[in-house]
């Protein structure tokens, strides 16, 4: 979700940073999509995920601040 807090990002871009399976990503961004965190288009064959507020960004950006480190953080 840190990822996400730059701006709308399709799921190639989000697995290729995270180096991640495409399954898995696409599954919790679905997850996060129905609770109402995300916000999703489709344009062809790609699926552009952005957060649905920015709320949602200023309490992602203090979990992060607050307990990951800034080793471990995904750079963006």
């Amino acid at each position: 979700m840190c990822y996400l807090t730059t701006g709308e990002k399709t799921v190639k871009e989000i697995v290729e940073k995270l180096n991640m399976k495409e399954p898995t990503v696409s599954l919790n961004l679905y997850r996060l999509y129905r609770a109402g965190w995300v916000t999703r288009r489709k344009v062809r064959r790609n699926v552009y995920y952005r957060l649905k507020s920015e709320k949602y960004k200023e309490i992602i950006e203090q979990i992060s601040d607050l307990y990951v480190s800034k080793e471990k953080k995904v750079s963006i």
